[in-house]
């Protein structure tokens, strides 16, 4: 409530502030996890194994996988890692490959792979009202 309307959320008691920064809170622990877990399984870390093209393609792991959701960020890494063992042992200009279907998900799926689902799942479910399914 509090991410789509502050206003509406204060109306009904939810403390706004309070809620933002314990997500915040959580995402920073969660991000600072994730850091601590990556230098330990590599046993050190430098700045040359956190590059700008590992930067992108963390953020287009979350772009294709949806936004606006817990599961898409998933959901994106399993396609662009797929995608990219697919194409990486066919030819060298696999990140043009890579690239395309990129925009091609995203095209088909503006709202992410996530989202894409969740709008298939939406258009196939039965009307409330429909008599076709019913016995």
């Amino acid at each position: 409530a509090a991410r789509d309307s502050t206003v509406r959320a204060d109306a009904i008691g939810i403390d706004v502030r309070t809620h933002r920064w314990l997500a915040f809170t959580v995402a920073g622990a969660a991000a600072g996890l994730a850091g601590g877990l990556f230098a330990f399984s590599k046993g050190s870390i430098d700045p040359t194994l956190i590059s700008i093209p590992m930067s992108v393609d963390f953020l287009v792991m979350i772009l294709v996988g949806g936004l606006q959701t817990v599961t898409g960020p998933l959901a994106g890494a399993a396609f662009f890692h797929a995608i990219k063992d697919l194409f990486m042992p066919l030819t060298d200009f696999w990140r043009l490959l890579l690239g395309l279907a990129i925009i091609v998900v995203v095209l088909v799926f503006p709202r992410g792979l996530i989202g894409g689902i969740a709008d298939l799942r939406e258009r196939l479910a039965p009307r409330p009202g429909d008599r076709s399914y019913a016995a």
